[in-house]
């Protein structure tokens, strides 16, 4: 009889748990968005009626999987060094959002995140971010306590006049607490302060990004680590699909030589950009499909540093300002470079430069073809 009753007890709980999880919650207008998301049932999905915007003054703490949706929230004006909804569990999901900060009214030292994501799991769609005094959505390790994050999607985001990045993946312990199999899809950044649309950095892992738009930004994306260890290593990345204009870089690494590899660019349009590609310190890169549209002018447009293995494929420079190279290749091996085409009112003295004294070793260079007078591989 005992027996019994307990099963029956047991189906009773799970009954109730998977009920718990498929509820739908309509929030309350004139009620506390963060009492309301931090009481939420596990596994429940909280709607926001769309006629609301809430004044956040403390961070929203999410320690279930819940479902958020339609919630429109604003940092209260002067208050620094908080995050708009820090996320603690796994399996978060938030959709059709928008989150505004308030970056004209606290310092960079005061800056945070709008959101921040500490586990896996988790899906952040169709949202919007602007006005962060740090990131609009980061995703890295709680530093106590802190668990590696595993999967991952953040898509259909829009990011306007934050200070920092749209998106901004990271590690915790130097490297040692990784993120890893996460998709960045169709990002777009208007006005950034100083710095772009996508980061990656500190020892990530296995990442693809693709469908990237920014406008008026330091960089549409970035590739980064801080030097502090040897576990810094970000591997695994593939960027496709790329736009970015108005911009001081449209790739750029900003890494030191802590061997970053396994790295494919394809698919990407700069324009207006004074410098389309720094690349340092990666082994088994490979570069494609990349066309550079009116670059206002600068010491080199493809700047390669301390690479190995790197293949490039079509390189297309139309038109710009002057430019002394085209693509600049320094301390780097094992490079083959498969079409460079210069077009248009191009006004640049070399095609491909090899600084002296560190000319690569193992360089091939084939179908270079463009409208100016020097059309060969030259040392200078």
């Amino acid at each position: 009889m005992n027996q019994k009753l307990l099963v029956v007890c047991l189906l009773v709980a799970l009954f109730a748990s998977r009920m718990s999880e498929s509820k739908i919650i309509q929030l309350n207008c004139l009620t506390s968005l963060k009492y309301q998301l931090e009481k939420a049932p596990w596994g429940a999905t909280m709607e926001s009626p769309g006629n609301c915007e809430w004044i956040v003054a403390k961070t929203i703490y999410i320690k279930k999987p819940i479902t958020i949706r339609g919630v429109h929230a604003r940092l209260k004006i002067g208050v620094g060094k908080t995050v708009l909804m820090k996320v603690m569990a796994k399996g978060f999901k938030l959709y059709n959002f928008v989150f505004t900060g308030n970056q004209e009214s606290v310092t960079q030292k005061q800056r945070a995140s709008l959101l921040h994501i500490t586990r896996g799991g988790f899906r952040v769609r169709k949202g919007v971010v602007r006005n962060s005094s740090r990131d609009g959505i980061t995703v890295y390790p709680n530093r106590q306590k802190p668990t590696v994050i595993i999967g991952g999607e953040i898509s259909d985001i829009e990011g306007h006049n934050n200070v920092r990045d749209v998106v901004s993946l990271s590690t915790a312990a130097d490297g040692r607490i990784e993120s890893r199999n996460i998709l960045v899809e169709n990002i777009k950044a208007f006005n950034c302060g100083v710095k772009g649309a996508v980061e990656v950095s500190d020892g990530v892992r296995a990442i693809t990004i693709k469908k990237i738009f920014a406008s008026r930004c330091r960089y549409g994306i970035s590739i980064q680590d801080h030097g502090r260890s040897k576990f810094e290593i970000n591997r695994g990345i593939s960027i496709s699909d790329l736009t970015v204009e108005y911009s001081r870089y449209g790739i750029v690494s900003e890494t030191s030589d802590v061997d970053h590899s396994d790295i494919s660019i394809a698919r990407v349009t700069l324009r207006k950009c004074r410098t389309a590609m720094l690349l340092k310190n990666i082994r088994n890169l490979s570069v494609a499909d990349v066309k550079v549209i009116d670059a206002p002018g600068s010491d080199s447009l493809v700047d390669v540093q301390r690479c190995s293995v790197l293949r490039v494929r079509k390189l297309d420079f139309v038109s710009g300002g002057p430019t002394r190279t085209a693509v600049k290749i320094a301390r780097s091996k094992d490079i083959a470079i498969n079409g460079i085409k210069l077009s248009g009112r191009f006004k640049t003295f070399y095609g491909v430069t090899l600084v002296k004294n560190q000319i690569p070793s193992g360089l091939r260079v084939s179908n270079f073809n463009g409208r100016v007078e020097t059309k060969k591989v030259i040392v200078v």
